[in-house]
């Protein structure tokens, strides 16, 4: 997932250093206008590829109760995002770091949604199963 968002960020900073009207700014604000400008995208992004995890889980798990299952499964894959995200894209030393006011506070409500789906995926799959 994050390698999506990753690229996305990519991506859009490559077309931000081509158009001329940014062509003065420094790279560290470039990279601050693509992070914002990609932020509308991302909670797609994670519905996406979440419903495409869950797929594949239930495919080969099977469940009493799928509900249950999902619902753990969301929370327990929410849990992971959350630490995987901080730690790569706050805690990690790179060119594309974050800081912490601009990762979670700058980025609501897209970071919030993004999680929101990340943790209703596996529901949603229970539902298109039921």
């Amino acid at each position: 997932m994050n390698s999506l968002k990753f690229s996305h960020l990519r991506r859009t900073m490559r077309k931000l250093q081509l158009n001329p009207a940014y062509t003065e700014y420094p790279e560290a604000e470039i990279m601050k206008i693509a992070y914002r400008k990609s932020l509308p995208f991302t909670p797609a992004y994670y519905l996406l590829v979440w419903i495409v995890c869950s797929t594949f889980y239930f495919l080969f798990h099977t469940s009493p109760n799928i509900y249950i299952d999902a619902l753990s499964t969301g929370i327990l894959w929410w849990l992971l995002t959350a630490l995987l995200e901080m730690l790569l894209w706050v805690k990690a030393g790179h060119k594309l770091r974050l800081t912490w006011k601009s990762m979670y506070m700058n980025s609501q409500p897209w970071l919030s949604l993004c999680y929101y789906a990340v943790l209703i995926s596996p529901l949603v799959l229970a539902v298109i199963l039921k």
